[in-house]
């Protein structure tokens, strides 16, 4: 028997056989009291604190055959050529379940510093200096009808990128001279033969690298990127915004996101990084998100492949999703629609 129901036993009894008025004190017992001290969870009048309440069930996914490790832009503006080569590759590996690391440094040198956005720069000067920004969608493009080659690594190219780099700041800046330097930028930079120099020397070796680029553009056929339609960029109203409202003006782009990840298929993000000091402050930003973490009763947490190795990859949340005004994911031929193009 229970000790306790035992102790309970004894001290009723001894009250059962109490003679009334014998000014004792047992004339007014707390029975209830007394049960409630020795039911189980209680004892001596002291409460068991209630059990604490069963944990939260929390499930992470990420996509298949992409890895999360983040990989290192440095101090060039290329986020845009690391997110759209993050994508590639995992297309890649959707169609072929072969692992092929693409050159982030061949895409961004051949659709940026030798194509439309640096040359628009450099011969209208907007701002004097090697602009290097973009966009993933246009990059993409660039990679599935030209290919992109395997074996040009960024650290080799980026010693001799940031030389060309000071030099064209450099020179650009020298409008003392008695001619106009930016009338010589243009004659020079449209020569085919300028920009094939230019372009060996930043490889290193073009030796195989044509190859490369040729063997990916055939087997990315039937290939093509899709970007969401109707996001808009909110600039900086975002950094005052309510978490509730962030919330509900990212609601297409959650969609979007999390139904491409369903299917398998990581996207690559543009986004506002202003007053987020997990993210640096910095501006906009291109990334890929690559799975989520699900827990019972919340938001999902996306996870973000970065391309800033000094840092961890910072999560997303949904009540930042407003900040999102592109998202770009690439389909394979057997892959058809992306999520919202089977969604209308």
């Amino acid at each position: 028997m229970d000790k306790r129901w035992l102790i309970a036993g004894v001290l009723a009894s001894i009250v059962a056989s109490a003679e009334p008025g014998r000014g004792d004190d047992f004339g007014s017992f707390d029975f209830q009291a007394l049960r409630d001290a020795v039911a189980p969870g209680g004892i001596g009048g002291v409460r068991q604190a209630p059990a604490p309440a069963p944990a939260k069930s929390s499930r992470r996914w990420d996509v298949e055959g992409f890895s999360g490790v983040p990989r290192d832009q440095c101090d060039v503006g290329s986020c845009h050529a690391f997110g759209s080569v993050g994508v590639l590759e995992a297309a890649w590996w959707r169609r072929y379940r072969e692992f092929r690391t693409f050159s982030e440094a061949d895409l961004f040198l051949r659709r940026t510093v030798l194509g439309e956005p640096m040359r628009r720069e450099i011969e209208g000067c907007g701002s004097c200096r090697a602009v290097e920004g973009g966009f993933v969608e246009d990059d993409l493009r660039f990679a599935l009808s030209s290919g992109v080659a395997t074996t040009l690594a960024y650290g080799s190219f980026l010693a001799r990128y940031r030389e060309v780099r000071t030099a064209v700041d450099a020179s650009r800046r020298l409008l003392i001279l008695p001619y106009d330097p930016m009338r010589s930028w243009r004659a020079v930079v449209r020569q085919p033969g300028f920009q094939t120099h230019l372009q060996a020397y930043l490889s290193g070796d073009e030796t195989g690298l044509s190859r490369e680029r040729a063997e990916s553009a055939e087997r990315f056929r039937g290939f093509r990127a899709a970007t969401k339609p109707g996001l808009a960029r909110l600039g900086g109203a975002v950094k005052t915004m309510p978490a509730a409202e962030c919330k509900r003006k990212g609601a297409d782009a959650r969609a979007a996101i999390f139904g491409e990840l369903v299917a398998g298929r990581p996207v690559v993000v543009s986004m506002t990084l202003d007053g987020l000091a997990a993210w640096g402050n910095a501006g906009e930003h291109a990334f890929v998100i690559s799975g989520y973490t699900n827990t019972d009763g919340e938001d999902l947490v996306f996870h973000a492949r970065n391309s800033w190795s000094n840092m961890p990859n910072p999560d997303v949340r949904e009540d930042q999703l407003c900040r999102v005004w592109s998202v770009v994911t690439v389909l394979t031929a057997q892959e058809g629609r992306a999520s919202w193009e089977r969604a209308r």
